[in-house]
């Protein structure tokens, strides 16, 4: 979750059909959301490049900066995809992330959670 203004990363892990963790050729995203009218809105090209998260083979990310003037839907889309290079299939994932308005969640961002026994 964030506000405009901020930051949002998203992650993804490529795997094969038996869930062993894949190296893809070109993994790139589009970023989206809904205007009011339910259009779709572009935020980030289709094909734009992820890179590679360091000692974590497979898993790629992308960090996208909410801007200020953000005034879409309360959801952020992201549809990822890399191509598998033993197959030459092409994986797409799906992620979201919610948007806020800033003071929407209530408390303060420099508050820390404390448990006691």
């Amino acid at each position: 979750m964030a506000s405009a203004g901020e930051k949002i990363t998203f992650h993804v892990l490529f795997m094969d059909g038996l869930n062993n963790r894949v190296a893809v050729i070109n993994p790139s995203l589009e970023i989206f959301s809904f205007d009011a009218n339910g259009e779709r809105v572009t935020l980030v090209e289709a094909g734009t490049p992820m890179e590679e998260v360091e000692n974590d083979f497979g898993r790629y990310a992308y960090t996208y900066q909410i801007p200020l003037s953000y005034d879409l839907g309360s959801r952020i889309y992201a549809l990822m995809q890399g191509t598998d290079p033993a197959t030459d299939f092409t994986i797409f994932v799906e992620d979201n992330a919610d948007v806020y308005e800033d003071g929407a969640m209530g408390g303060s961002r420099n508050m820390t959670a404390r448990f006691i026994k």
